[in-house]
């Protein structure tokens, strides 16, 4: 499936102080006969480079026709200049960068199946005369440009905020409770500066994917990028401690780029995602899924909200930033895109950082005032910085961390999951009315990784792990929850429950029938799906009640050994016991 992009710029990072800012509008040029040009009234256009986005039903060779078209357009331009290549007095300096006049085409885009095919380029006001008279042509947006702001220094916080419900204390302040399959099995995009792949808290799993901005080194020179993927995937720093991590370049070291380069940013990675599935698939191979993370934005831009939304369909679980200008969400792109988690920053007291864009397109909020990840200049470096750019990632590290718990696509047991599927899910498992200084319209949703089931482990003599009796604590299941039961009639020794789920509101609770003077020891643990049961070794009799609420439970097997490894039993009751099965 071949995959393609529009172009747009785009670059949101650690914030500072931001003021309000009037919501951006879409200046548009529309004349009789032509295509509309579109520049949002808030972003630093680059003069004479645009984005071309086709009409829906233009073909992909119809495409490759209008390219061959306008190629002629700008060399028959360039002949009536007396020119066939550029000089010094056809560039000029934006940003501290060099930027070609009348270059041409740029890039060309060809995005999941037709949802958004086009091109971009520079091009001279006569050739884009004609180009927005070609009835190929559906619109034509100005290319933008962005740039990353300053930091802010402070302590690390956030991995513990999104692993606990209530406010963070003292002793739970560098707590970070999550599963340890953590990320495995998936791979996370990072479109921003570029990765630090070589810094030991990758351990590895870095790699380089693609430096789109022309004449750039694969490298990260702002830093940016690397601290949002120390933040996905870091083993320190990261929420999904063993994803795979590949660095898509679109701005540039001095942490600016063009609208252009983030989409073929963006295309890109699409295209890789779809590569690795496919290729997995023909091969037999695992392939969990992939995440992508986009802390970068500009002004509105259609193009880019439907260029996001298509790499969503096309199976990519994404995160943006919502933007640190302390203004609407909506007003700036791709935070108002529909497809994506938008997602605000939160402080470590539990109120709307100061700097973060709010509003009905902030889906969700994470920690991103004083976030401490990874760094560049060294393999070891680390720095502390702010921004709805440091909040998008916990929410990346997250759908890659939810991701890696779901069965592979070869697996018997896989259930799929969705873009849109994982997004509501996130959503739901997110703590409400948690934060302070929330605007009307926004909703009141802290990140939360909902571990061991959002349940409250009860700890009986916790002073030993072999006298640790883990019972959750919830409220009682509603009407229409359907409910499975393994009852083991006879003193058992090793057994595990293994249960076939899909995302369910669940509870799993275990009685005990009698007490024989033995007290054993229960495990919550993930395997294959996303919760797959209880790793015991008692020495009494029990029954395992599974309690679903969204009556998703597809099926459940009760296994047992004849071995305890964890304590030593009377030899009366070693050996599997009898007549234990799961019934309704």
């Amino acid at each position: 499936m071949k995959l393609s992009l529009t172009t747009l710029v785009v670059a949101l990072t650690s914030a500072t102080a931001a003021l309000a800012s009037p919501a951006p509008s879409l200046r548009t040029s529309i004349v009789d006969g032509i295509a509309p040009l579109f520049s949002a009234s808030t972003a630093e256009t680059i003069d004479n480079s645009y984005i071309v986005v086709f009409h829906p039903h233009v073909e992909s060779h119809h495409a490759s026709t209008h390219h061959e078209w306008v190629s002629d357009c700008h060399s028959s331009y360039l002949q009536k200049r007396g020119q066939t290549s550029f000089s010094a007095t056809d560039t000029e300096e934006v940003d501290g960068e060099i930027s070609t006049m009348f270059s041409g085409v740029k890039h060309v885009y060809d995005f999941a199946d037709g949802a958004l095919r086009g091109y971009a380029g520079s091009f001279s006001d006569e050739v884009l005369e004609q180009i927005r008279s070609h009835p190929d042509v559906a619109y034509v947006e100005r290319d933008q440009l962005v740039h990353t702001t300053s930091v802010q220094r402070g302590a690390p916080w956030g991995l513990s905020r999104i692993s606990h419900k209530d406010a963070l204390t003292f002793s739970t302040f560098n707590k970070y409770q999550y599963d340890s399959v953590a990320g495995d099995g998936v791979t996370a995009y990072i479109i921003d500066t570029g990765v630090n792949i070589d810094h030991v808290d990758f351990e590895g799993r870095a790699k380089w994917g693609a430096t789109i901005p022309q004449g750039d080194q694969d490298i990260d020179g702002n830093g940016h990028g690397t601290h949002v993927a120390g933040t996905v995937a870091g083993s320190k720093y990261g929420v999904a401690k063993k994803a795979n991590v590949v660095a898509v370049k679109v701005l540039r070291t001095n942490g600016s780029g063009t609208m252009s380069d983030v989409l073929k940013g963006v295309e890109w990675a699409a295209e890789d995602h779809i590569k690795r599935q496919t290729k997995a698939k023909k091969d037999g191979k695992p392939f969990k899924g992939s995440t992508a993370n986009m802390s970068l934005g500009g002004g509105k831009s259609r193009t880019l909200d439907v260029a996001v939304n298509a790499a969503v369909d096309a199976g990519l679980h994404f995160a943006v930033a919502a933007g640190n200008d302390n203004a609407d969400a909506c007003s700036s792109s791709p935070a108002a895109a529909e497809g994506p988690i938008t997602v605000g920053a939160s402080t470590l007291s539990d109120e709307r950082a100061y700097f973060s864009n709010h509003g009905k397109c902030v889906d969700i909020f994470a920690p991103g005032l004083n976030i401490q990840s990874t760094w560049i200049g060294s393999k070891v470096a680390t720095n502390t910085i702010s921004g709805t750019s440091m909040a998008s990632p916990h929410i990346c590290g997250l759908l890659t961390y939810f991701l890696s718990l779901v069965p592979s696509e070869n697996s018997t047991y896989h259930v799929p999951i969705t873009p849109k599927k994982l997004k509501a899910r996130m959503i739901s498992m997110a703590t409400p009315g948690k934060l302070g200084d929330i605007p009307s319209g926004t909703p009141n949703l802290l990140a939360y990784n909902e571990f061991a089931n959002g349940g409250k482990k009860k700890k009986v003599d916790g002073d030993r792990a072999s006298r640790i009796k883990e019972a959750f604590e919830e409220s009682g299941p509603s009407p229409s929850a359907s409910r499975l039961r393994c009852r083991w009639p006879w003193r058992s020794s090793f057994f595990s429950i293994s249960l076939r789920l899909g995302f369910s509101r669940y509870d799993i609770r275990l009685h005990w029938i009698g007490l024989w003077g033995f007290v054993g020891a229960c495990f919550f643990f993930f395997m294959e799906g996303f919760i797959q049961g209880w790793d015991c070794c008692l020495g009494l009799p029990f029954t395992v009640t599974i309690i679903d609420h969204d009556k998703s439970l597809e099926g459940a097997n009760c296994n047992c050994c004849s071995r305890c490894p964890r304590a030593k039993l009377p030899d009366a009751v070693r050996g599997c016991p009898t007549g234990s099965e799961w019934t309704n």
